[in-house]
């Protein structure tokens, strides 16, 4: 599988119910030192995303525009426009992701609200 289509397939799936509810799924993608900068502008780390993901509700997550960018042998950058169907609201999310042995994790996720 190659890069855009194996991160594409990471991304999509942490935005499904199945992952998000799962500690577990959450804990084997994201990085020890994981963070996130939220679309209200909090920011939040590995431990608060684990406790806070799986107690949501699913709000209907959906992506498109996906890319990706390749930042180094080990490292890279996606960007895609999400859509909450629960609220109608989208934002632009990028995410970097980087390789550990085999396994890519994302270290980093933020979230920006597109204009009304």
């Amino acid at each position: 599988m190659n890069l855009y289509a194996h991160l594409y397939q990471q991304e999509t799936e942490l935005l499904t119910s199945g992952v998000r509810s799962s500690r577990e799924e959450l804990d084997r993608r994201l990085a020890d030192d994981f963070q996130e900068i939220s679309s209200t502008g909090s920011v939040f780390g590995k431990d608060h995303v684990l406790e806070r993901l799986p107690r949501e509700e699913d709000r209907g997550l959906t992506c498109e525009q996906f890319q990706v960018q390749l930042l180094a042998e080990d490292a890279a950058l996606t960007t895609f426009l999400l859509h909450i169907k629960e609220t109608g609201k989208t934002s632009w999310r990028s995410s970097i992701w980087k390789k550990y042995g085999d396994t890519w994790k994302m270290v980093h996720h933020q979230g920006t609200p597109t204009p009304k």
